[in-house]
């Protein structure tokens, strides 16, 4: 979880740097996932990221309401370098400054 949330952030302290740039709060490891909502974009507010057995991850984004997890997307088949840019163009938060 740790491993998925640095290579997102691109530093060695990813849960902080979410923390301070998109206010991501309620932490969720799934064992080879990890969830966390965020603040700030109106169309978005969870993210899942999970690591597949083939070394790529799947990245889950969605708007929690009422319990219920709406307006998803699914991006399969990402490498790790490409975190980042699909999780930036698809929020319009940015994970650096």
């Amino acid at each position: 979880a740790t491993t998925a949330l640095n290579q997102l952030t691109r530093c060695t302290n990813g849960l902080r740097r979410l923390c301070a740039m998109v206010g991501a709060h309620t932490f969720l490891d799934h064992g080879n996932a990890i969830g966390f909502k965020f603040k700030g974009c109106r169309r978005l507010g969870y993210c899942k990221i999970t690591l597949n057995g083939d070394d790529t991850y799947t990245m889950l984004l969605g708007k929690i309401r009422k319990y219920e997890l709406t307006n998803v997307q699914t991006i399969e088949g990402l490498y790790w370098d490409q975190l980042k840019e699909v999780f930036e163009g698809r929020t319009g938060l940015y994970l650096t400054l």
